[in-house]
């Protein structure tokens, strides 16, 4: 295999907020595992490692030293920084570490996803070739209960086996994506008021100017979607977030942005409908939760259009989305 360029890895800690350490801590060994084979297959120098947080710049060495302890076994392949951005939001998070990044390729990674087998490389094997450019993996949701497999068959994630329709539409996933280093830092994320809307205008950049976006089979399982409050929250801020896209990408006329919360509201709920009852055999759901599973997302989308036709209309006040402080953790 050709060797590869200096690499760095950013990978945000505002997620980590809302998970268990255990869970970040299985993602470090993990890619700590793949860096030591990587590292030999591809003839690495030293891969650095950003981790961003949200919180002083006081509370960076200690992130640090309890990050190092769980990559110890490959500290001498490793360089590891932590760095501060004070109230900074996801997006700004990577933004930060992709401006600190001194490795010729960017890989973004998030503290709660775990890696599977041979992910790093199936993310960095296309940068063998110069003209690629952008590189997103596959991106899976967890799941346990009712509840969260409810959420792997109806969220943006495709499923994590024969789901190659979602797989090919689907924008890159900042969680899981690898960048050309250049390219990236004179296109950062778009920053916005939104919660999760650069991805989306991230692709459109890429499309705009010329490149392709490469995916690859590089996976990573997302924590369960879970918790009341957060799921009536994330649905609401998902319909916000929407009527933001149509914003960037249509205009800001009232009549289209509220046709468009019509036409999302009811192409979510057919399409809910449809992946329940096509896939629920592959989250091991059982047939007589699917009427749940159905009543479950159905209600969501509902929730998604309400927020996002009150946007539309004026009726909600304008705002910078942020994680409340009354939702659950997962």
């Amino acid at each position: 295999m050709n060797a590869l360029p200096s690499i760095s890895i950013v990978i945000e800690f505002e997620n980590a907020d809302r998970v268990a350490w255990d869970r970040v801590g299985a993602m470090f060994l993990t890619l700590a595992d793949q860096l030591r084979e990587v590292s030999f297959r591809f003839h690495l120098p030293k891969v650095e490692i950003i981790c961003v947080h949200a919180g002083a710049s006081e509370d960076s060495e200690p992130l640090r030293r309890q990050v190092s302890t769980e990559i110890k076994r490959v500290e001498d392949l490793t360089d590891l920084h932590c760095i501060s951005l004070s109230e900074g939001r996801y997006y700004e998070l990577k933004n930060a570490g992709i401006t600190a990044a001194r490795g010729e390729l960017i890989v973004l990674l998030d503290s709660d996803v775990i890696p599977e087998s041979d992910w790093l490389a199936k993310l960095l094997r296309p940068f063998s070739e110069p003209a690629a450019i952008a590189v997103t993996g596959h991106t899976f949701l967890g799941y346990g209960d009712l509840v969260s497999r409810t959420f792997a068959l109806m969220w943006v994630f495709p499923l994590r086996e024969h789901d190659q329709r979602a797989l090919d539409r689907r924008p890159l996933v900042a969680n899981n994506s690898a960048f050309r280093s250049k390219w990236l830092k004179d296109n950062l994320f778009p920053v916005n008021d939104g919660f999760k809307v650069s991805c989306t205008l991230m692709s459109r950049r890429l499309q705009d100017r010329g490149h392709a976006l490469i995916r690859v089979p590089a996976k990573v399982s997302y924590a369960p979607l879970t918790g009341f409050r957060f799921l009536v929250w994330r649905a609401l801020v998902t319909g916000r977030d929407a009527d933001r896209k149509v914003i960037a990408l249509k205009g800001k006329k009232v009549f289209i942005r509220i046709t468009r919360a019509l036409q999302h509201g009811i192409k979510m709920e057919l399409r809910t409908i449809r992946r329940v009852l096509a896939h629920y055999r592959k989250v091991a759901l059982p047939l007589w939760q699917v009427p749940f599973a159905i009543a479950i997302g159905s209600s969501f989308c509902a929730l998604v259009m309400i927020g996002q036709v009150l946007q539309a209309a004026g009726l909600t006040d304008p705002r910078i989305e942020r994680v409340p402080d009354y939702v659950e953790a997962r």
